[in-house]
């Protein structure tokens, strides 16, 4: 029986790096595009030709964070309201 038929693969908690998923596929079996693949789509990314990076992975996950931050502050007349803004 080889690694692959042993079970599926949990879904990463939050804080697990996608580092972490990566090698941890690779030591599963996986080839290092499907690996980075099988992260991606755990963290919300379509599979690419090549498959993901761990850097790329994260770089995404830090703008997608900053994304949503961005969408939480106030706006005044359509625009984020600065430092020193008085409501």
């Amino acid at each position: 029986m080889n690694s692959r038929e042993a079970g599926p693969v949990a879904a990463p908690t939050s804080p697990e790096r996608a580092v972490e998923l990566i090698r941890r596929l690779f030591r599963e079996g996986f080839g290092q595009a499907e690996a980075g693949n099988i992260a991606g789509l755990a963290f919300g990314l379509r599979p690419i030709r090549g498959g993901w990076s761990a850097r790329e992975i994260e770089h995404l996950r830090f703008v997608r964070q900053l994304a949503r931050s961005a969408s939480r502050r106030p706006c005044v007349g359509g625009r984020p309201a600065g430092i020193g803004f008085v409501a």
